[in-house]
């Protein structure tokens, strides 16, 4: 008897987080596949490694939750949920009375994403710098190897901390 009440009770919402975590991976798997797999990325993978696709995998996520974020807080179209159909079940209005605790998961999955993609981001920019002094067997740098305008930094010239503190603004 108590295994069912928990079903019932607590089912709606841990189906929720199960599918909420599974679009999460799923997102995140996806894009990683595409950027460190596709032939037109081959140029940036050379310079960049994983951390392309670690980027575009956790920028993916962060869209799928920033876009989600504000749907738990957003109390008209709660109440709009409730009040379509006077037999929806206990449990999904007990769903919808846990929008506090829906909205910090995703929030902390914000937190989450965000420092992966930003330490992503700053691996990328790193070895982007550090591609102008790579050289292959021929003697010859990566850049010099690539097509003009691939590598943003610019140059060997250009004061790293300079560059990353105005492209962070």
């Amino acid at each position: 008897m108590v295994k069912c009440n928990w079903i019932v009770n607590d089912g709606p919402r841990f189906l929720f987080l199960f599918l909420w975590l599974g679009t999460n991976v799923g997102l995140y798997i996806g894009f990683h596949l595409k950027f460190s797999e596709g032939s037109e990325f081959y140029y940036l993978r050379k310079l960049l490694l994983d951390a392309l696709a670690v980027a575009r995998g956790s920028a993916a996520c962060l869209n799928f939750n920033c876009m989600l974020v504000l749907f738990p807080v957003c109390r008209n179209l709660i109440s709009m949920f409730r009040g379509s159909c006077r037999c929806t079940p206990r449990s999904i209005r007990r769903l919808l009375d846990k929008n506090i605790t829906i909205h910090i998961y995703i929030a902390l999955a914000i937190v989450f994403w965000t420092a992966i993609h930003t330490g992503s981001h700053m691996f990328n920019y790193r070895r982007f710098v550090t591609s102008w002094t790579l050289k292959n067997q021929q003697g010859e740098t990566i850049v010099t190897l690539l097509p003009d305008g691939l590598n943003p930094v610019g140059g060997p010239g250009n004061s790293e901390s300079e560059v990353m503190f105005t492209t962070s603004m």
